[in-house]
């Protein structure tokens, strides 16, 4: 097998594993933390006693309903049988909202797993009408974030359009958004881009914005499947929707129509010419919420390695961080020295599996060459039981979707190799054995 075969190969498997973290985003109406309406009124006194019964009856039930409610954690482990104790507890639910007379935005909750915010809101359409709504952004400390966890295809050119019914079919009256983001876009003076940096630590403030638009005409249902491309002449003078109601902009727009911009200029503004041009919707409405977050990296407990220093094919590796949580984590780290073979690895897939128990713990491997030397780091992928006591860092050396259990092409008469978990062959005699400890 030549190397950009096995290279092709190694990114489709990693893609579906991927893509298999993303549920399905039009989830039902969330409810709503915050008592509203009147308070019944006791005419009976009740005994202390039995006072304490219904208390605990109360209790134990809300702790029910805020497990199945909880929209990060399904979007984590993807039902409530495999949340791992303790972790809903950490989720804090700063119940932050902004209202208007055409859409309300809440921030129903928030979990930091010591590099990344897993964030999950709401959009509810109050009204009758059929509106569309499209993110204008996530800050953190005035600067945007990076969306690479959000059930979305990009913000100010795709959108969910709520309420009314579209072509017969009625549309959800609110959406549930989950988003991770462990980066923020830096910039500098007239909005020149400087560069990504980590989130910062600490006490921050997190802004997230929505855009509220009207259509001009009635929207349409559209099998977007069967646009592979650009096709403007399918959305001429109306908005579309698939039938969940998501709306795909972007694809849409013609291309000479599409513009740039700097960081300190408003999506919404911008994009309001364009979607008026064309027929589409006008900006009719900016919703804005904001909340206080302490990023403490002890939020969740975390495994941590013993050692963060390694010798490795004659390089040394160090890790600037380490973050291994039930939520998620990131791995960051520097090689140094004669690095030819590490980074020979590094192009085919080097992952963090726990051998022991058959789970590869990371998502992806990036890695670049610099000056200092070769830099890499990993997304973690949501650890569903314990967290392990030791792990692999190893390079992955074949792929094969049928020895996975789990996948529906597995062949249970297909001889597995040694080194095999899930979907890969791991070359465990050049891995890095990694002891951790657990943190508090």
């Amino acid at each position: 097998m030549n190397e950009h075969k096995m290279q092709e190969q190694m990114k489709n498997a990693i893609d579906h594993r991927l893509s298999g973290l993303e549920g399905n985003p039009y989830l039902a109406q969330r409810i709503i933390a915050a008592e509203k309406g009147e308070k019944p009124v006791m005419k009976k006194k009740l005994s202390v006693s039995l006072a304490l019964v219904l208390l605990l009856m109360i209790l134990t039930a809300g702790v029910a309903i805020a497990l199945v409610q909880s929209n990060i954690a399904d979007h984590l482990y993807g039902g409530e049988e495999n949340i791992p104790e303790g972790v809903v507890e950490q989720i804090m639910q700063p119940q932050a909202t902004q209202s208007t007379a055409l859409g309300a935005l809440s921030i129903d909750e928030l979990l930091y797993d010591g590099s990344g915010l897993h964030t999950s809101f709401t959009i509810e359409n109050p009204t009758q009408d059929a509106l569309l709504y499209t993110l204008e952004g996530i800050w953190v400390n005035g600067d945007p974030v990076v969306y690479n966890r959000m059930i979305t295809e990009g913000t100010w050119d795709s959108g969910f359009v709520l309420g009314g019914s579209v072509d017969g079919k009625d549309m959800a009256q609110s959406i549930s958004i989950y988003n991770r983001a462990e980066q923020i876009y830096k910039f500098g003076e007239n909005g020149k881009y400087a560069g990504m940096e980590m989130l910062p630590k600490g006490d921050v403030t997190l802004k997230i914005a929505v855009a509220v638009w009207r259509p001009i005409n009635d929207v349409e249902l559209l099998d977007y499947s069967q646009y592979e491309g650009e096709d403007s002449a399918a959305t001429k003078d109306h908005l579309t929707v698939d039938g969940n109601g998501f709306s795909l902009l972007w694809r849409f727009i013609p291309k000479e129509d599409y513009v740039s911009y700097k960081a300190n200029e408003s999506g919404a503004q911008i994009y309001s010419e364009i979607y008026k041009k064309l027929g589409w919707a006008e900006l009719v409405d900016m919703i804005e919420v904001e909340t206080k977050v302490n990023l403490d990296e002890n939020w969740i407990a975390r495994a941590v390695p013993e050692s963060m220093e390694y010798e490795l094919e004659g390089c040394r590796l160090v890790f600037n961080q380490f973050d291994l949580t039930h939520a998620g984590g990131r791995i960051d780290g520097w090689i140094y020295g004669d690095y030819a073979a590490v980074k020979e690895q590094m192009k085919i897939g080097m992952m963090l599996v726990d051998r022991e128990n058959g789970r590869i713990l990371s998502d992806g491997t990036f890695w670049g060459e610099q000056r200092e030397g070769l830099h890499f780091s990993l997304t973690l992928a949501p650890v569903t039981g314990e967290l392990p006591d030791q792990v692999y860092l190893a390079p992955a050396v074949a792929n094969n979707p049928c020895w996975d259990e789990t996948l529906p092409c597995y062949d249970p008469n297909l001889e597995k190799p040694d080194g095999v978990i899930r979907e890969f062959q791991f070359d465990f005699d050049h891995a890095i054995l990694i002891q951790l400890e657990q943190s508090k």
